[in-house]
């Protein structure tokens, strides 16, 4: 609901009634509508930090680890466009310092794409990569959020080959 209606735009009872429980029924299981948002960004950046230690761990080199951080962040954001949607457009309402350390977690993340792609192309200097890095990224990130993109089933594998290219893989 906060990636869809943005975060001031949904109350506690609007999100008690999508559940099937009161408004103040919400406080049981969160003590504030901003901790809700916590979570969704803990355990948003958590899921994808947690696959790059998976791409590390079974990957041959860097270009195949890579390859496959594109695909798994691709599936990613299919799977979980509206909590990409949140994580681009909400953090706004968290406070500074939360704020400050959800963007931190987001660069350190793209800093291991960018690490990559030095590694396999050794010729880019830091910030060609890491603009490289954004512009696949954003690739994924806007399909995933375009509705008639999302629910093409062909748009994963050209999300994936243009990210590849746009990478030089």
């Amino acid at each position: 609901m906060f990636a869809t209606q943005g975060y001031a735009g949904v109350g506690i009872e609007d999100i008690g009634n999508a559940v099937g429980i009161t408004g103040p029924s919400v406080y049981n299981h969160f003590p504030s509508k901003l901790d809700m948002l916590r979570t969704a960004f803990q355990r948003g950046t958590a899921a994808l930090l947690m696959d790059v230690s998976a791409v590390y761990q079974t990957s041959n080199g860097a270009a195949d680890a890579l390859r496959r951080l594109v695909g798994s962040y691709i599936r990613f954001t299919q799977a979980h466009h509206d909590l990409i949607g949140l994580l681009i457009t909400e953090v706004e309402h968290l406070p500074e310092d939360e704020r400050h350390a959800a963007r931190r977690v987001q660069h350190d993340y793209l800093t291991e794409w960018v690490h990559l792609l030095r590694l396999v192309h050794p010729e880019l200097d830091p910030t060609a990569a890491r603009i490289r890095v954004h512009a696949a990224v954003a690739v994924a990130n806007d399909t995933a959020r375009t509705p008639h993109l999302r629910h093409n089933p062909d748009v994963p594998a050209a999300v994936e080959s243009i990210c590849s290219r746009l990478l030089g893989l």
